[in-house]
């Protein structure tokens, strides 16, 4: 039986290490763990040190928790009678996981359930006693769905007052369960009104797409304020004007307001006038140019976003103004500006902690290599984002600027983009697109943004 069982977890390995991708501990999935390992009786038994097979049965609750159902069975021998025994354990166990995104994940076990021992000699009763048992325990995943598998478990029967030993290795099958939303894809629709976050993180505007997912930004507008002043002056609004024209020319598109103040007066009122600057320029749109409420939307930041020193009064005087940050098409032909940047953010696919360029991003890489070949004044800045999955935020920055410094790479190695014309930074998790309490989350942070930059 010993060499059926290692023949069949041999088999196990081989088949799960076959799969592609990887994956975490799934909440919802249901859990099939087959294992073998050793038993170890205490002495007080007088029951020799055997081999162990069983089949765990689960549930993951939520990410982190779990519970288990099982089975084991053990072969053994007496060293007083030389009467060999079956030993059968069967419980359930609460499990909990302490990194479930990750493809290692430690977690500890605690559970209760019995013990049974049968003996074929008629002289001896068969024996049944309630089991505690705790221990800790880890899952490696090697696919999508398959972990290979540990645990040491140690077992108390408090009726008899010993204590076994059960360490065991296998895989864990995960079926079902909530996956990470790159696997699945959008659906074309209507681009709904850009969500606004008011806080110093980045706006996320998404833009419906196929895997992989791209997104374009355009930020083609940039007037100033007076001092103190939330009025639109004549000049501005020609450039207004233009604005409009292009969303009248691209009808999908929705655009942001971005209200921006210098740090002269209080916190609390420059960031009121920052939103009052935002209001009426949508209002202006709206009222004046015919663009829709519903695509548009205003924030305002305050001074929490300055552009220029604010030491001086140029300084001062760029940093009070408004941003338009639109959903880009694909070109800008007819605008009468160049827009003062353009930012395409390429939600990359990478594996947790990992720094890898994936092949499937070829095709998007290639079209801004071709874009910057057909530019050749404009430079690029590659930014590297993580989420906060690392351990500290100093291994964060270094992963996300291993994350910007491949891509470069790629760029220059499989399309030939002069090296000189692009910038790797990375940023770590201090700039995230979302919380990264979920996996959804995490998994949009780990970004890298491409900055155009647009010679003066």
């Amino acid at each position: 039986m010993k060499k059926v069982g290692s023949v069949i977890f041999l088999g196990l390995i081989i088949f799960g290490t076959a799969l592609p991708g990887f994956a975490e501990n799934r909440s919802g999935a249901l859990t099939l763990s087959p294992f073998v390992g050793g038993y170890t009786f205490d002495d007080k038994q007088e029951l020799e040190t055997s081999p162990v097979f069983g089949l765990r049965a689960g549930y993951n609750i939520t990410e982190h928790w779990g519970a288990e159902a099982l089975v084991s069975y053990v072969l053994t021998q007496s060293n007083a009678t030389n009467l060999e025994s079956d030993v059968y354990r069967y419980g359930i166990d609460l499990l909990y996981h302490f990194t479930p995104e990750r493809q290692f994940v430690p977690f500890l076990a605690a559970g209760l359930g019995g013990i049974t021992y049968k003996t074929p000699d008629s002289s001896f009763e068969d024996h049944s006693a309630g089991v505690l048992n705790f221990g800790p325990g880890f899952k490696y995943f090697v696919a999508d769905g398959v972990a290979l598998r540990a645990d040491i478990r140690d077992l108390y029967v408090p009726s008899d007052s010993y204590n076994n030993i059960e360490y065991t290795v296998g895989l864990t099958f995960q079926f079902g369960g909530t996956k990470q939303a790159a696997e699945q894809v959008p659906v074309a629709q209507e681009p709904a009104p850009a969500p606004v976050v008011a806080e110093s993180a980045p706006i996320l505007i998404i833009v419906p797409v196929v895997v992989p997912k791209t997104q374009q930004y355009c930020s083609i507008l940039d007037i100033s304020f007076e001092i103190d002043r939330d009025t639109i002056e004549r000049r501005e609004k020609e450039r207004l004007g233009v604005l409009a024209t292009f969303m009248k020319k691209y009808p999908d598109t929705t655009a942001v307001i971005e209200g921006h103040t210098d740090n002269v007066g209080s916190d609390s009122d420059n960031l009121a006038l920052s939103q009052r600057r935002a209001e009426n320029v949508v209002n202006y749109l709206a009222n004046n140019e015919g663009i829709a409420r519903s695509r548009l939307s205003a924030v305002g930041y305050g001074e929490s976003r300055p552009i220029a020193d604010n030491r001086s009064e140029e300084g001062k005087r760029l940093n009070r103004r408004i941003d338009a940050v639109i959903a880009c098409a694909t070109d800008i032909e007819g605008l009468k500006t160049a827009p003062r940047r353009v930012t395409m953010a390429l939600e990359m696919e990478f594996n947790t902690n990992r720094a890898d360029v994936n092949s499937e991003y070829r095709e998007d890489l290639r079209k801004v290599a071709n874009f910057m070949k057909a530019n050749p004044s404009i430079t690029a800045t590659v930014e590297g984002h993580a989420s906060n999955q690392m351990g500290t935020a100093e291994q964060a920055m270094q992963l996300s600027s291993r994350r910007a410094q491949n891509v470069v790479d790629y760029m220059v190695k499989e399309f030939g983009v002069d090296r000189s014309r692009l910038f790797a930074q990375g940023f770590g998790d201090t700039r995230r697109f979302a919380y990264n309490t979920s996996v959804e989350g995490r998994k949009e942070n780990r970004r890298i943004n491409i900055i155009f930059n647009y010679p003066k």
